[in-house]
């Protein structure tokens, strides 16, 4: 006995059946963040996935033979439920029709079978998952799919967002169609950051369907198959980790010139900026190798990137002195670099901040000095965070302690050093 349903209806079915506990699952609404790129915020919205459970008549799919489908028929004819060889349906288009169910009496009772069916050329074939109902395959297996079928719906939506557009690598690792080799293909390495045009995008595979083929400014052209919606790919959003990161496109290609980006976003957050050392460093002034004492009050005038991470900064002091000085904007956590921005620098107008502290004090602070005299913020800028303090039961009285030092105050002024 066969039950013949439309496959939309199976959705409904199950969304009905589940919609009272789910209105105790309550989420914000969706708003733009400033994590989310613009290559992925595109994909999210216009390559929707649909899992198996969602699938709609009028789908469309290319049959791509691959190793796992080879001696593994997919499809089934009805006219006499055999299987068809899988070569008979290499490169053409299927149109999904919606799926039935089929009951069989066995041994064992009742058994209960899902056909998806679709249309070739004018054919009717199904793929047939045995002893479960529409249902169950929703319910136990959300990344079910059907093998060798690449979705076209993305191949489609990628045609119209990128043919004919520039984009610039983000990743490095591409292909190129090399008919002497045994994959139909060799790997090949392109710049990051490279400006790049579509020129083609055709069907992929069944996990990656999307196939782009571009072009470099020298007319050198590439390929590399990506995954979008994830329709049909059997996998999900949390597996693209590994090899498969550059497999989504906002991890391959990007709009804009993402190291110029970057660069102005630098710059905005360090040129124009008050900022002292944090201890003595070097610096040239007029080809010259000179000494900048900690604390030494410093504007950054401009900042010119230089190859990787380093930058060379323009530094002007109070008097109009004009210094240079090369860093990292980035902190390397294995090499632990000293010259990284943000340890070698402290940011904003420390003087301002101390008004009452003398030059005759900033002169000793910068050498890590102290004296009889010195307030509490004098002998913290100088000497850092105690090890530990004591106070007594007024509090009037406090003792700081540092590795092989001993500071007493009254009234938060130094009276003695020990």
């Amino acid at each position: 006995m066969k039950a013949i349903t439309i496959f939309t209806l199976l959705f409904l079915a199950v969304s009905g059946n589940c919609l009272a506990q789910n209105d105790y699952l309550v989420k914000t609404a969706k708003t733009g963040s400033a994590a989310t790129s613009t290559e992925e915020r595109l994909v999210e919205d216009n390559f929707p996935y649909y899992s198996i459970c969602e699938w709609t008549p009028g789908m469309k799919f290319m049959f791509i033979v691959d190793e796992r489908s080879s001696f593994i028929s997919i499809l089934k004819s009805p006219a006499n439920d055999r299987d068809v060889d899988n070569s008979k349906f290499q490169h053409k288009i299927l149109e999904f029709k919606g799926y039935e169910t089929v009951e069989k009496e066995g041994y064992t009772g009742k058994s209960i079978s899902t056909r998806f069916l679709f249309e070739c050329e004018g054919e009717p074939f199904y793929h047939e998952v045995k002893n479960q109902s529409p249902a169950e395959i929703c319910a136990n297996n959300q990344r079910a799919f059907i093998g060798s079928l690449a979705y076209l719906g993305d191949v489609d939506t990628a045609r119209e967002f990128f043919v004919g557009k520039t984009l610039r690598t983000v990743s490095t690792n591409f292909f190129v169609d090399d008919h002497s080799s045994q994959n139909g293909f060799k790997t090949a390495t392109v710049a990051r950051n490279e400006e790049v045009k579509v020129t083609a995008i055709g069907v992929g595979s069944r996990e990656y369907p999307v196939k782009i083929i571009f072009e470099d400014k020298n007319g050198n052209s590439y390929f590399t198959q990506l995954a979008f919606s994830k329709t049909n790919s059997g996998l999900l959003a949390s597996d693209f980790t590994g090899e498969r990161h550059n497999r989504a496109f906002q991890n391959v290609f990007s709009f804009e010139d993402k190291d110029m980006k970057a660069q102005g976003n630098l710059k905005s957050k360090y040129v124009g900026k008050a900022a002292y050392p944090n201890n003595e460093i070097t610096a040239t002034k007029d080809g010259s190798t000179v000494k900048l004492a900690r604390y030494t009050p410093l504007t950054i005038t401009s900042m010119d990137m230089k190859s990787g991470t380093k930058a060379l900064l323009k530094l002007k002091d109070r008097e109009g002195n004009i210094y240079e000085r090369e860093v990292d904007t980035k902190y390397d956590i294995f090499v632990r670099n000293e010259d990284f921005i943000d340890d070698m620098f402290g940011f904003g107008d420390l003087r301002a901040q101390y008004p009452s502290i003398t030059e005759e004090n900033w002169a000793l602070l910068s050498k890590g000095q102290i004296k009889v005299g010195m307030t509490q913020d004098e002998c913290r800028l100088s000497l850092g965070e105690p090890i530990r303090t004591e106070k007594n039961t007024n509090a009037r009285y406090e003792t700081w302690y540092y590795q092989g030092k001993m500071l007493s105050f009254e009234g938060k002024t130094l009276q003695r050093i020990r």
